[in-house]
């Protein structure tokens, strides 16, 4: 009997390479570090990739994206996750906060 090794169905879809180039502008930017990890799991959700955001001197996480057909999510590493429709959208926002 062949056992079926089923994944489970992704969470999160991959960025597009323009939307990856943007965002590493960004953590240029602001001297942070822009990390892609692949093929990672949060609250028991399978992605296909996740974007962090890294302090470039600490290496402590600030924030994690990922993408869903319909959205970006950005996590902080401590408070609640926001969603925009782009990561234009999205990268707006980490601007006005990494220019504070």
């Amino acid at each position: 009997m062949k056992r079926s090794s089923k994944r489970p169905a992704l969470a999160g879809i991959a960025f597009e390479t323009t939307d990856l180039v943007l965002l590493q502008a960004w953590a240029d930017l602001y001297g942070m570090r822009m990390v892609i990890e692949l093929d990672q799991s949060v609250d028991g959700r399978e992605y296909e990739e996740i974007v962090a955001i890294y302090s470039r001197d600490s290496g402590r996480r600030r924030w994690s994206l990922w993408r869903s057909p319909d959205e970006v999510v950005v996590q902080p590493i401590i408070g609640r996750s926001v969603r925009f429709s782009t990561v234009t959208d999205a990268a707006e926002a980490l601007w006005s906060i990494g220019s504070h």
